[in-house]
């Protein structure tokens, strides 16, 4: 039951009848009715979608244009049922009538919230909405003991010279840390790890390499394990090679969702690239042990702004990720009102300060022989697909070894947890775990 997929199948279905018929219900009635609450309500449905529609697009800059239309006339048809509800209860008569006007009202509630969820995916299944997906409840530090500063590393562990211990578990877990700060000075939620089978099965004996992941916006630390699969999609690959997979790392990237967001810079909101390029890599070596043998062993990737954000880091940082995997990212960092915004909020209006940073700026005077990427977009993704453009050319200008993908999908995690399984075997022969 847990399993049981909200974005496909019998559920979005099921929903969208008993919208249907909850519509039916809640519009039946005479003449009057219909004159003075039926049709007041529509007019407030559609009243509602252009609010929604000005606030998303136009004043907040919520969604882009590739958000689905389909999605803003369920809203208004929402809107609509709520509006309905009061005059409905008004002209029931029986108490049966009036609770299924109650059940009607939320069954039309609640397929509008389940047509976004099939569009992006955000809570795939069942057990999505209540638990991070192979979240252990026992503490990371229980698992990798107390490393001392001398600990002598192991060699970098691969297919070739890896041999699975007969207790190594079936599956890995996922566990919070927190990561903190110590260069940076920058705080945010706890970070989500998932540690494959060979690393539990001997935490101090593997070397494995170590893949840092980032979400988007809106997104936290557990977006790509609850809407990502992360574990299962981690685990399949285990499975597939002895036990072995990357060690995961997905931090925080929203400050602890603060209203401003750093967005993977050094700026005056905070100093989040540094975090991500110093203070995440030291504390991995230091606390887990992995990816120490050398910075082969590092890589990064993230999805919409996250993918924005590992190509940052890929350029900022290319000593700590010269692997790196753009998932529909964005030409530049934004924010609702453009570059002159972000530079005169970040930067205290110097566009030389955010020149230093931007991916494209650092491209166009900088080589990168060492560095090697995928960008990864949507056919259908209307907006971020063409954004991907110039940087993939200028990535090549560089001297970067990169690839740009264009795959079926839109901007959902639709694609983004498809994709990632498909990028393993690339990314994993990059950071050396297999030939």
């Amino acid at each position: 039951m847990s399993d049981l997929s909200l974005v496909d199948g019998p559920v979005p279905l099921l929903f969208n009848v008993l919208a249907v018929l909850g519509g039916l219900w809640l519009m039946a009635g005479g003449r009057r009715l219909w004159l003075r609450a039926v049709a007041p309500a529509l007019l407030g449905g559609i009243a509602g979608m252009a609010l929604l529609w000005y606030l998303a697009e136009e004043a907040y800059g919520w969604w882009d244009e590739s958000f689905p239309r389909l999605l803003y006339f369920w809203a208004g048809g929402a809107v609509a049922a709520a509006i309905l509800l009061v005059p409905r209860l008004l002209a029931g008569r029986r108490i049966l009538g009036r609770v299924a006007t109650v059940m009607a009202v939320l069954c039309v509630l609640l397929a509008a919230v389940a047509q976004a969820n099939v569009q992006y995916a955000l809570f795939p299944t069942v057990a999505s909405v209540f638990t991070v997906e192979g979240l252990s409840a026992g503490s990371i530090t229980a698992v990798v003991g107390s490393r001392p500063p001398d600990f002598p590393a192991p060699p970098a562990t691969t297919e070739s010279n890896w041999m699975p211990p007969p207790d190594m578990p079936a599956h890995g877990s996922v566990y919070r840390a927190a990561i903190p700060g110590t260069v940076s000075g920058y705080r945010g939620n706890d970070a989500y790890v998932y540690l494959p089978p060979a690393y539990l099965a001997d935490p101090e004996g593997s070397n494995l390499p170590v893949l840092v992941l980032i979400h988007g916006r809106p997104g936290g630390s557990d977006s790509w394990t609850s809407s990502g699969k992360l574990a299962a999609a981690m685990d399949s690959y285990a499975a597939a090679h002895r036990g072995l997979a990357p060690v995961v790392v997905m931090p925080d990237l929203s400050m602890g969702g603060a209203s401003r967001w750093p967005l993977c810079l050094d700026s005056g909101v905070a100093r989040s690239a540094t975090y991500l390029g110093v203070d995440v890599p030291a504390w991995v070596r230091g606390t887990l042990g992995a990816g120490t043998a050398s910075k082969r062993q590092w890589a990064i990737g993230g999805l919409s702004s996250g993918g924005t954000c590992a190509l940052q880091l890929a350029v900022n940082f290319p000593q700590a990720y010269p692997t790196f995997l753009d998932l529909s990212g964005e030409s530049e960092p934004s924010v609702h009102g453009g570059r002159d915004r972000l530079v005169r909020e970040y930067f205290d209006g110097d566009p030389d300060a955010f020149a230093a940073q931007n991916a494209q700026d650092v491209l166009a005077r900088r080589t990168f022989p060492g560095t090697a990427g995928r960008f990864v977009a949507g056919i259908e993704d209307n907006k971020y697909g063409n954004e991907l453009d110039p940087l993939y050319a200028a990535a090549r200008k560089a001297g970067m070894q990169v690839r740009f993908d264009k795959v079926p999908g839109t901007h959902s995690w639709h694609m983004w947890a498809a994709e990632l399984p498909r990028q393993m075997p690339w990314l994993m022969q990059r950071t050396g775990l297999v030939r």
